[in-house]
Parts: structure tokens; C-alpha cells; sequence
């Protein structure tokens, strides 16, 4: 496919605003009509991942996250993300580099989705309980 070489898929914005994620041309990626998307989930490509050792035994929705997508009827790529992502330009500018997005002939959209919001693992406290 002829087009722009900005590439999508799934990510994580890490403290000092280190990206890991899937990187995917467009070229590779899957395709639903006039979009064009990563191939892996957050949650599959999470145990994939090279990661901090601060990270380990951590879930995939404790860190913020978003996705890229390229909607081609629209000439545009759309970075939907965590709020907290979408409202940092640090962050927003990370995401570019990582995504090879930050060239003046690329059109980005970004869209805050709570979905993306990092959430507090669980923890399961039953065996802290000591009867008192």
C-alpha cells in the first residue's frame, strides 16, 4: 500500500515518558475497511514485552495506555489514550517519535478514552487477616 510511513499498534507511556509497545507499519497491519490497527491487544502483547524490572508481576492496565490507528478515508492517524497521555504535550510528543508520527505531513488526531485510564492492581488482602 502506498501512503504514510507512521506506523500503529498498542502502548504504554512509562515514567519518564519511555514508550513500550507494538510498532506496526501499515503495510503489516490489520486491516478493517478503511482502518488500520495494530495485530495485538494490550493484554497479549503485555506478557510479550521487554520491561522494566519495576514492572514485573504488574497487569497490563496499571500503566497508561493508548493505541494508534490509521483511518485512511480520512488521510489521518488517531492516537486514542489514557487522558493523562492526551494531555501532555511530553508525552503526546514521545508517542509521535515512537510511532514515527512527528513530520509536519502527518495529520494526528488525539482522543482521551477513560478505557485507557491505568488501574491500581488488585489485591487480594484475604490472607492478611489475622482475626483481630
Amino acid at each position: 500500500m502506498a501512503g504514510p510511513a507512521g506506523m500503529v499498534g498498542a502502548f504504554w507511556v512509562l515514567p519518564g515518558r519511555h514508550i513500550i509497545g507494538e510498532t506496526c507499519s501499515l503495510s503489516q497491519a490489520d486491516r478493517v475497511g478503511d482502518n488500520y490497527n495494530g495485530r495485538a491487544g494490550h493484554e497479549s502483547l503485555w506478557s510479550s514485552l521487554a520491561k522494566p524490572a519495576s514492572l514485573f508481576g504488574r497487569g497490563y492496565s496499571t500503566v497508561p495506555r493508548g493505541r494508534v490507528l490509521y483511518r485512511a478515508d480520512e488521510s489521518q492517524f488517531v492516537v486514542l489514550a489514557a487522558p493523562e497521555i492526551v494531555s501532555n504535550p511530553e508525552s503526546r510528543h514521545a508517542v509521535e517519535m515512537f510511532y514515527g508520527l512527528s513530520g509536519a505531513e502527518y495529520r494526528t488526531h488525539w482522543e482521551a478514552d477513560p478505557h485507557y485510564v491505568a488501574q491500581p492492581d488488585l489485591v487480594d488482602e484475604s490472607d492478611d487477616c489475622d482475626g483481630t
